[in-house]
């Protein structure tokens, strides 16, 4: 539990204190990942940040294609939290291939870095986290920060 405040802190303050484009990551199973959205949404202000939650497969693997236009239908928030990439991450036991969204975040990094001013913070549940960081690692390698919420949910928890 104190190890869970503290990341939440660290995210919380680096978020506060990061200027134009900053690229963090928050690992968490799907509950615990809700609940940080809304305590984030609750300590930095609902118009300074952006939940965009994915339900499916990104079309073509293209992320900054999808995030230019959520952006452009929303605020301009300093905060992005993404939620969902891990459904353009699955696929068929037998493909050894790496999936299309990650080739595209490797090889855009600096094109998603010079287009966003903001931060952006992915919400991915522990598989999805290990599949970016061994198969996008140029990509997480530019990381503002990493946490880890590994806390099991139960009902009315907050960090």
């Amino acid at each position: 539990m104190k190890q869970e405040l503290d990341d939440y802190l660290a995210l919380l303050n680096g978020l506060k204190r990061t200027r134009g484009f900053g690229l963090f990551f928050a690992e968490a199973a799907t509950p615990t990942a809700e609940s940080l959205a809304q305590r984030l949404k609750q300590d930095l202000g609902q118009e300074n940040l952006l939940i965009l939650s994915l339900h499916s497969a990104l079309e073509e693997g293209n992320f900054i294609r999808y995030l230019s236009q959520e952006q452009e239908a929303s605020t301009e928030a300093e905060v992005i939290l993404i939620q969902g990439l891990e459904h353009s991450l699955r696929r068929k036991m037998d493909s050894l291939h790496i999936p299309q969204v990650l080739v595209h975040l490797n090889q855009q990094r600096e094109r998603l870095r010079d287009t966003f001013s903001q931060c952006l913070v992915f919400v991915l549940p522990p598989f999805a986290m290990t599949q970016v960081i061994c198969q996008a690692p140029d990509f997480f390698d530019w990381r503002s920060g990493y946490f880890r919420f590994e806390v099991e949910y139960s009902p009315g928890r907050t960090f």
